[in-house]
């Protein structure tokens, strides 16, 4: 009995999978490049808000009125950070440390915000919202998170602070303790008042009243609702 035919075989089936792995490969390497140049850029970008907070803190309350792009920064940067958690996982050094980042650039922006409030009595209204990416801590927290999307998109004047409540954070930890803030998870905190599990956008409108009175605002200015877009958390 020959042999040749195996033998071809063994050969032809070998090529094929160094042939794909060397693919899989060249893939995986490209795709690690781009994740290192956005990482690179992530980290300007933070070192630039981090400038702009202390600016921010000096100037005149005009010029905070009218000129605050912190907001939109930490927007992009948040949707950098999904991307890396998407490709990379929740658990990679790499996200753990950018999300870290994030969240101190978060919990800085809303101090500032209630600066701002306080001494110029302007700004938007703060929600805060905290999930939970551990696998069956929070199986309500995607929904909720497509749902706070559609929230921010129909009330530009309300921000919303997302934070993964299990992040091993000592700056959370004691926003957490101040804010009292406790499972079960998802938990919306806005105005004093602590919502704990899902609610869906028009519930959110009757346990808020600022909600509300921004609703009968755009709702006399004829503004339409924009349909809901999922918002990945």
């Amino acid at each position: 009995m020959s042999l040749r035919p195996y033998i071809a075989a063994f050969l032809i089936t070998s090529a094929m999978f160094l042939a794909a792995f060397g693919v899989n490969y060249l893939f995986d390497k490209k795709r690690l490049s781009v994740l290192q140049g956005m990482e690179e850029r992530l980290a300007l970008d933070i070192l630039s808000l981090e400038t702009q907070f202390d600016l921010f803190d000096a100037v005149s309350c005009n010029q905070l009125e009218e000129n605050n792009p912190i907001t939109a920064e930490l927007s992009e940067l948040g949707t950098k950070l999904a991307f890396m958690e998407g490709e990379l996982g929740a658990d990679d050094p790499r996200v753990v440390q950018l999300k870290k980042t994030y969240t101190l650039l978060s919990i800085k922006d809303l101090i500032l915000l209630q600066r701002v409030k306080k001494r110029c009595n302007v700004g938007p209204i703060p929600l805060l919202y905290f999930y939970s990416n551990k696998p069956g801590a929070c199986p309500d927290c995607q929904r909720q998170g497509y749902v706070l999307t559609r929230l921010a998109r129909a009330f530009p004047e309300v921000r919303i602070y997302s934070f993964d409540y299990d992040l091993p954070l000592s700056a959370l930890q004691t926003l957490k303790a101040i804010m009292k803030t406790s499972p079960p998870l998802p938990v919306l905190q806005m105005e004093g008042r602590m919502l704990h599990g899902f609610h869906s956008f028009d519930d959110l409108i009757r346990q808020f009243p600022s909600l509300e009175r921004l609703q009968e605002k755009h709702s006399s200015s004829s503004q339409p609702y924009p349909t809901t877009t999922p918002r990945k958390r």
